[in-house]
């Protein structure tokens, strides 16, 4: 019978250096770099709760310079149980949604910012299986706030026809799509976040996904402190003037971070040099059978609950 994690004492726990990981089949090492004896007691209290992340079920703690920002685990009997019944709870899609759906496995198209490789899991609940040939369909504002194929948003110029920072992967065998793009910036009154769907049931015909259904809609966000960093550095500093929504402050988040599906673990390229960018992975929760039945609420021009202001053809309910 496999020790509860939970039961056993800090001073028990061998500490090295490099990343925290708890792993209840090897006795429960715990490694953490700067180790800090508070975040690995909430580690270990949290070790109860499933977090998805990986295929396998793999929840970590990665610390970054020093502090944790996002977590990491081995697979146990009760991650997988977990995965099975719980599906991620869903958020709306907002206004800037473009169905266009192109396969590609980098949506950057040369825009400027901090390289990001998105790796998305996704799990179908009903069978504890990843899911393959699921198309994860990403969109997200660049480092200055903007989306693409938009017209009149933020005083900027229009962005209408361009496709960057928006695609479609489908999942191999193991439920994993991974997408190159950049760190995404902000705007007034929502938090750093990358928004998603996970279609089912279509094919891929020429460079687009096509047909099927959409099981999920939601939105992926990032530990505030990284954020931080990431603020100071180019072309993100340019905007250090307009407000940075918290994600605690976010009306869309709603408090719902540590709900599976929602927090990206961030490692980053080169430890300690975050312009070379960041590896995320996350894990998602869905019911293929399901129909995502998101929606927002109309404010048309406006960004106070949502995204940012649009006076052009597509209105801004809140949840952008």
């Amino acid at each position: 019978m496999v020790q509860d994690p939970t039961m056993r004492k800090l001073s028990d726990l061998p500490i090295t250096c490099t990343s925290c990981k708890i792993c209840p089949a090897q006795g429960c090492s715990v490694r953490a770099h700067d180790y800090n004896p508070e975040l690995v007691a909430n580690a270990l209290s949290t070790n109860r709760r499933t977090f998805l992340a990986g295929s396998a079920g793999v929840i970590a703690l990665t610390a970054l310079g020093g502090r944790v920002y996002a977590q990491e685990t081995t697979t146990t009997d009760s991650s997988t149980a977990a995965v099975c019944t719980t599906l991620t709870p869903e958020r709306t899609e907002g206004p800037y949604y473009i169905d266009d759906l192109l396969l590609r496995d980098d949506i950057t198209e040369g825009k400027e910012g901090i390289p990001l490789e998105l790796s998305v899991t996704v799990i179908d609940v009903t069978t504890c299986e990843p899911m393959a040939d699921a198309a994860v369909d990403i969109w997200h504002c660049d480092a200055l706030g903007d989306y693409s194929g938009i017209t009149g948003q933020n005083g900027n110029d229009d962005t209408g026809g361009q496709t960057w920072l928006r695609g479609v992967q489908l999942t191999g065998t193991d439920g994993v799509a991974t997408i190159t793009t950049i760190y995404p910036g902000w705007y007034v009154s929502r938090a750093i976040h990358i928004h998603m769907k996970v279609h089912v049931g279509g094919t891929a015909d020429d460079g687009t996904y096509i047909g099927g259904t959409t099981a999920h809609t939601g939105q992926f966000f990032i530990d505030d402190e990284l954020n931080d960093a990431v603020a100071q550095l180019d072309p993100y500093n340019t905007r250090l003037d307009v407000y940075r929504t918290r994600n605690d402050e976010d009306n869309v988040l709603n408090g719902a971070l540590t709900e599976p599906g929602f927090l990206l673990t961030m490692t980053p390229n080169v430890e300690g040099d975050y312009t070379q960018g960041f590896k995320a992975t996350v894990t998602v929760g869905i019911d293929p059978s399901a129909e995502s039945t998101e929606g927002g609420m109309d404010n048309s021009g406006g960004g106070n609950n949502g995204g940012p202001g649009n006076s052009g053809d597509r209105p801004s309910p809140p949840g952008n």
